[in-house]
């Protein structure tokens, strides 16, 4: 994602008086910041946000991240349509055939997604066969989840910005969501939890011969993280076929007056 530095609105309320609601940088993601020309800074209207520390062109890119992890819609735009993992449109894919999911423009990028496809694959065969389908939001925080386990395991060197804990950097703003939406997402961490298989899909009973699952309340705030820091994902007709978790990208806030466009490759 291609994404701008935002200037602070100054009509907009102080909060000097509110908590910190956002976790400590890691010094790498400062780093890789800085190497953009950007820093993130605490501002009383704003909290905190990303400012430029460099002058930047008309039409020069000012930030770009792949993301930590994404899923597409199971729209006409989305996920039997394009590759699942350049995202390129294609009439003539891959499609895998255990889950019936997942689509790849050619061979080396379903070789290349099967590191990470695999425990999603049997996941997917057997929801289906319980006749259920995860929700977009179940499938990229079940991602996250999986990338977590796979750096704990030391099986995967992920750069600054890409990685679990730096997600958890950013704002959850855990039980500031209107009440309808605290009880989404604690409806979505039922599923997920049926999904990832730490409750039987078709008893609702805890499976057996599970690690521990996280917590209910682990959960719901994982997703109101996402809700609150995630990217849609559009075509270049601005029509979102996916959402994506770009950590590094969603430290730049919104402004009601942008001066940079965000747009995906």
């Amino acid at each position: 994602a291609d994404v701008p530095a935002t200037s602070t609105e100054k009509d907009a309320p102080a909060l000097e008086e509110s908590p910190q609601v956002w976790n400590e940088l890691d010094p790498d993601m400062i780093r890789t910041l800085s190497s953009f020309g950007l820093e993130a800074r605490i501002d009383k209207y704003k909290g905190r946000c990303v400012h430029a520390t460099r002058t930047f062109q008309p039409g020069e890119v000012i930030l770009k991240q792949d993301a930590l992890t994404l899923t597409l819609f199971s729209n006409e735009q989305g996920a039997s349509v394009r590759c699942h993992v350049c995202l390129k449109l294609s009439n003539n894919l891959r499609r895998c055939s255990r889950c019936k999911y997942a689509h790849y423009c050619c061979e080396e990028h379903q070789r290349q997604a099967w590191k990470t496809h695999a425990k999603e694959c049997k996941r997917l065969e057997a929801f289906s066969a319980a006749g259920r389908q995860p929700t977009p939001m179940v499938l990229v925080l079940s991602r996250v989840l999986d990338s977590q386990e796979r750096e704990a395991a030391g099986k995967e060197d992920t750069p600054a910005g890409r990685r679990h804990a730096d997600l958890t950097t950013l704002a959850s703003h855990y039980g500031e969501h209107p009440q309808e939406s605290m009880i989404g997402f604690a409806n979505l961490a039922q599923v997920l939890l049926r999904y990832m298989g730490w409750i039987d899909p078709n008893t609702g009973e805890q499976a057996g011969g599970k690690d521990e699952a996280p917590s209910m309340q682990a959960l719901v705030e994982g997703f109101c993280r996402l809700a609150c820091n995630c990217h849609s994902i559009t075509d270049a007709d601005l029509r979102p076929f996916g959402i994506g978790c770009f950590p590094l990208a969603a430290l730049v806030n919104h402004s009601c007056r942008p001066n940079a466009v965000q747009t995906y490759k």
